[in-house]
């Protein structure tokens, strides 16, 4: 439970620090940061993943969806 909690105040400061684009953990589980962290942490609960031993790879990157749409960062 504190886990999910630290995550709730990670993803708050980020997004409220301007970072509320798409973001890839550990070079996959692509989605908004707190959908992203999320779905990793549950991979590692199921065993289809691995905690990582030193520090978390967390990335940025832009989702574009058309030339009609608008790009996200």
């Amino acid at each position: 439970m504190e886990a999910l909690s630290d995550l709730n105040t990670f993803a708050k400061t980020l997004t409220e620090k301007g970072y509320n684009g798409y973001f890839h953990t550990q070079g996959a589980y692509a989605g908004k940061l707190k959908d992203s962290i999320s779905n990793y942490l549950e991979s590692c609960q199921k065993g289809a993943d691995t905690l990582p031993k030193k520090d978390l790879l967390l990335t940025g990157y832009l989702q574009w969806s058309g030339e009609d749409k608008t790009s996200e960062v």
